[in-house]
């Protein structure tokens, strides 16, 4: 059975339904008002994404991401560590007068 965009909304407040910010947290069967799609609905609920689906299409939009700062994963990167004994040894450059003989163009002699 297939149930049509305007069928969902029937009996639904569409003009206190709230506007779509990523910072709110929604719930199956909750209309909002996105920006760019118009209004739409909740259809699934998948940990900090929701599926909203619109009178054209369905969208996977993230929500609940308004946290302090401290509560959501911050970006650490790699730090340099010394080569132990389970890493492979580098390899030593070769010096300076061998790249330029290797990459000098032959002469015409």
């Amino acid at each position: 059975m297939v149930i049509s965009f305007d069928e969902q909304l029937a009996g639904k407040d569409l003009a206190s339904a709230p506007k779509y910010s990523p910072k709110d947290t929604y719930r199956v069967d909750q209309v909002l008002h996105h920006p760019t799609f118009g209004v739409g609905l909740v259809t699934a609920v998948r940990g900090d994404k929701v599926d909203l689906t619109f009178r054209s299409d369905t969208k996977t939009l993230v929500h609940g991401r308004g946290g302090a700062p401290v509560d959501r994963p911050t970006f650490s990167p790699p730090t340099t560590r010394q080569a132990g004994p389970a890493d492979k040894p580098m390899a030593e450059p070769p010096p300076e007068e061998d790249l330029a003989a290797e990459t000098s163009l032959p002469s015409g002699d």
